[in-house]
């Protein structure tokens, strides 16, 4: 018989040792088997220790995703509005997983939210491509699908209203600090904490499957992160307890629920002086790389529908999100 990954894990999970004839007993085999199943758990920031004459153990407890927990956390009222909630030991990217289900997906009366999460993603993205480490069991992979009724021009400002939702949540724990670095990255002290990808499909005129992923740094260390080429900080170290893992996702579903709706009532203009107050970049010297070229000038803050606002020599520019990279200037 072959030992379950995802079961083999949910035992080691409370960081206590368990020995290989405990183990074994669980699914009839032999503590050689246990062995092998132990050395199958190649997952990232997954660490077991084989205690010599005692057993194995995690590195550490996990606070693993359970749907029932999560469903508890949310806001009253907020658990009829959503038509799924699917949790996942891995996905390539809870992103994608969302997209390509999009055809399964019956609408309502109402507007019905569906949600995915993974311990870990083994195709995680981020801004501009870049991948998304994704550690197991440490931090939030989370996506949110909905049916968006509007003109395409109308979702500007979405992944700015998202991040209000992710920094909201975040300030609930007790830790404050949070900046917005437009258009989707999240900061405390300048390092990165988390980002937004908004993904849009179009099924209908007027009518788009959007598609909103969150990644929040958690927990992580030095080394599961020593190929990350920005500055990066996560909520344990600014006194995040681990074991709040389910209430934070279920507050963070709250919060992105009641920002989309509104968004979709009164778009990004309700949200802007909200926004601004959490701008890290206003005021600084910005150099912005697009598709046709670069803009050079001073971060000006964001309009009614979310773009970017740059004075240069020539005048104040309008940047577009989905097709820039931000930099502060090195020499500032």
């Amino acid at each position: 018989m072959t030992i379950p990954k995802e079961a083999l894990i949910f035992i080691l999970a409370d960081g206590r040792i368990h020995s290989g004839s405990e183990l074994g007993s669980k699914w009839g085999v032999s503590r050689a088997a246990v062995s092998q199943a132990i050395g199958k758990l190649d997952l990232p920031g997954l660490e077991v220790f084989k205690i010599r004459g005692k057993g194995y153990r995690l590195k550490e407890p996990l606070y693993l995703l359970d749907n029932a927990a999560i469903l508890k956390s949310l806001a009253s009222g907020l658990q009829k509005k959503i038509a799924s909630l699917e949790i996942f030991h891995s996905l390539p990217s809870t992103n994608t997983y969302l997209l390509e289900k999009s055809h399964a997906f019956v609408d309502g009366a109402k507007p019905q939210f569906h949600i995915c999460m993974s311990e870990t993603q083994s195709s995680g993205r981020g801004s501009r491509g870049r991948k998304w480490v994704s550690p197991y069991g440490h931090n939030i992979y989370l996506s949110l699908s909905w049916k968006f009724a509007a003109g395409s021009n109308s979702l500007d400002g979405l992944s700015l209203v998202a991040g209000l939702a992710v920094s909201n949540t975040i300030r609930l724990c007790g830790i404050e600090g949070v900046g917005l670095k437009w258009p989707n990255d999240l900061q405390i002290d300048c390092r990165k904490i988390g980002g937004i990808l908004v993904e849009v499909r179009g099924e209908a005129p007027g009518v788009f499957q959007v598609v909103v992923g969150v990644g929040i740094n958690l927990k992580l260390s030095a080394e599961i992160m020593n190929e990350v080429d920005q500055p990066w900080s996560c909520l344990t170290e600014h006194g995040f307890e681990m074991e709040l893992r389910n209430h934070f996702a279920g507050q963070l579903i709250s919060g992105l629920i009641h920002n989309l709706e509104e968004f979709q009532t009164k778009g990004f203009s309700h949200f802007q002086s909200e926004w601004a107050a959490l701008d890290v970049m206003h005021g600084k010297e910005i150099v912005i790389t697009t598709q046709n070229g670069s803009v050079s000038g001073r971060s000006a803050g964001v309009d009614r529908d979310g773009a970017l606002k740059v004075e240069t020599p020539n005048g104040v520019q309008i940047v577009r999100s989905g097709y820039v990279s931000l930099k502060i200037r090195s020499n500032l």
